[in-house]
């Protein structure tokens, strides 16, 4: 079957989910299985507008992990830009949304912060998908009825006689979904595993798929447009769609060069299409782009390494190093933590856990030199773009590359700005929050001093890959006897609001619950401005008070975190184990030796 014929069938069935008044969702990740997707579905929307429908808004879900590979994101980013004002100006309405994931499983908090590893290869499960992908996209496809459902009740209140009706007929289609149609880009030609999980899913083309749980309750409803295609159909349509004048399928933007190319580039400079025109491809990518910090991959990340090699991506070569660090670390037993984040009767077993104190706080380092390296290139080219040079940057491509490189194309203008941040206001905040709570360092507020050496102070790390290191064996562990630390007493962070608490920035009360597990931004920037050291300008008297809870009350009380309904007491006895732990010389953040010679010592008393 042709790919004009693929194409139409393809349009046809996501027209018909439109006709019957659905909720249409397209899962877009930005590659090319997912652009294609995307392609059909717009263009079957415009159809039916055109005929006098009034379909539901066409939602598109992207999701963005926060350590997205930095090129990736940028080129999905500039797709749903120019998807937006095509729907604009085309008048059909579509409903961009991005997700991510929740402070408290993002990779910064849970890696950094030193209370997980990241997903090495060959792991047991791969649960950073799970938190970083699954769960964000399912929050915001099951909150799309709700929300379309309020809008419309709020527009029943118009004065407005054509709104009042345009939203009553919304409501009643909207009540009777119980979930939308997420339309995939699953194909069954991926690989044989692939085919076999479409299969047992019922995935169709053209039928809605439903997948219920033990309990017959409906867990999602999809629609896989493409899963006959091939991966030339794919390039095909690709290299054959936009508004240009000899393209075969109407698109939202110009072509899909950049899609193309972004693909050849990952996968080492290898040709996708050899002719654009009609003909078929004869060869395809087969590059992968994953998250820049992924190293369920391995060792090594191909299309991040094709990628850098060229100056075109140079910017990239430091992330790469980072990436390649993580990943070399896996078997490297020098950089873990041995010490449980749990004690249990009395008794603290030793074992292998995330990164060790000093690892966080250079991971802290590394991303912070990151962040600054790509801020200082941006405001370089900026800086020469404005004067009316060409930026050293785009000269090195050009010559790279022949021709007129970046040209002044949308990569070209958003070179002006950083392309990537790994450290933003709220993941600093929340890992400042987890090294105090579990102890990692003896002094408060120690990951804002680092970060403030790095960005005001210009102390950055060096991210060479170092070497590789073989698998080793564990040192020897054992158990720490902590008796009676049950009964112990510790102030925690003292839950009673008649305290003394260190001077607060703000005027709220302390200690006021959220709904939501979350960092205020701005009073986190406020804080961080404070090079590091927030008492400094605050409270005096509290500053010879530095343990590991004046930061955690301190931010507690100025309402900078702001933990989960019910989360304030687990945070107050997570507190207490510290601070009784401290009290006999135990730290997250305590030398492995010494760590492993205290349970040495309790071995040979035992014996």
């Amino acid at each position: 079957m042709d790919v004009e014929t693929l194409f139409e069938t393809s349009v046809e069935a996501v027209e018909r989910l439109f006709a019957d008044g659905e909720l249409v969702a397209v899962a877009y990740s930005g590659g090319k299985d997912s652009t294609a997707v995307l392609i059909a579905a717009v263009e079957a929307l415009r159809r039916h507008v055109a005929r006098g429908g009034s379909p539901l808004p066409l939602a598109v879900l992207h999701n963005d992990t926060g350590i997205e590979n930095p090129e990736v994101r940028r080129h999905a980013r500039d797709q749903l830009n120019q998807l937006e004002t095509y729907a604009l100006e085309s008048e059909i309405p579509v409903d961009i949304r991005v997700s991510g994931p929740s402070l408290a499983d993002s990779f910064a908090v849970k890696v950094v912060g030193g209370l997980a590893l990241p997903t090495f290869a060959n792991a047991a499960s791969r649960r950073c998908s799970m938190d970083w992908k699954v769960k964000p996209g399912t929050r915001m496809a099951r909150a799309l009825i709700p929300e379309h459902k309020t809008r419309c009740q709020e527009a029943l209140a118009s004065d407005d006689g054509v709104t009042r009706t345009e939203a009553q007929d919304r409501l009643t289609r909207l009540e009777r979904l119980e979930m939308p149609v997420l339309l995939v880009g699953t194909r069954f030609a991926e690989s044989a595993g692939r085919s076999q999980r479409m299969t047992a899913r019922g995935e169709s083309a053209i039928e809605i798929a439903e997948i219920r749980d033990d309990e017959d309750r409906l867990l999602n409803r999809t629609l896989a447009p493409i899963c006959h295609w091939s991966e030339s159909d794919v390039w095909e349509l690709l290299a054959l769609a936009g508004q240009r004048d000899d393209a075969l399928f109407p698109a939202w933007r110009h072509d899909f060069d950049g899609t193309v190319a972004l693909y050849r580039d990952s996968g080492g400079g290898e040709c996708v299409i050899t002719q654009i025109c009609k003909d078929k491809p004869r060869a395809a990518c087969g590059a992968r782009h994953g998250c820049a910090m992924c190293v369920v991959t391995g060792q090594d990340d191909k299309s991040l390494s094709a990628l850098a090699e060229s100056p075109r991506y140079a910017y990239l070569r430091d992330v790469l190093a980072l990436r390649t660090w993580i990943a070399r670390s896996q078997f490297d037993w020098t950089t873990r933590c041995f010490m449980p984040r749990k004690v249990e009767n009395d008794r603290m077993a030793l074992a292998p856990g995330g990164y060790s104190a000093e690892v966080c706080a250079f991971l802290l380092r590394a991303l912070a030199t990151l962040d600054l390296r790509e801020s200082e290139r941006a405001a370089r080219f900026r800086a020469q773009s404005e004067s009316g040079q060409e930026p050293e940057e785009a000269r090195l491509i050009r010559q790279h590359e022949g021709g007129e490189g970046l040209g002044l194309s949308d990569a070209y203008f958003a070179r002006k700005q950083p392309l990537f941040r790994f450290l933003g206001p709220a993941e600093l905040i929340a890992i400042d929050f987890n090294w105090a709570l579990y102890g990692l360092f003896l002094q408060p507020f120690h990951a804002l001093k680092l970060y403030s050496a790095v960005i005001d102070g210009g102390e950055s790390v060096d991210l060479d890959q170092g070497r590789r290191t073989p698998r080793g064996a564990l040192p020897e562990l054992g158990t720490i006897d902590l008796s009676g630390l049950g009964s112990e007493r510790a102030s925690g962070i003292e839950l009673d609001a008649g305290r003394s608490d260190p001077r607060p920035l703000f005027s709220d009360p302390p200690f006021q619950e959220a709904d939501f597990c979350k960092v205020d931004v701005a009073r986190a920037k406020r804080v961080i401005a404070a090079a590091g050291d927030p008492l400094s300008s605050i409270s005096v008297e509290h500053a010879r008070s530095r343990t590991p809870e004046t930061a955690v009350r301190f931010y507690l009380a100025n309402r900078i975190v702001r933990p989960a309904k019910g989360q304030l007491t687990w945070i107050d006895g997570r507190m207490q184990l510290t601070q009784k732990l401290l009290a006999r010389g135990l730290w997250k953040g305590m030398p492995t030796e010494a760590l492993l010679g205290r349970a040495g010592a309790a071995a040979r008393r035992a014996a």
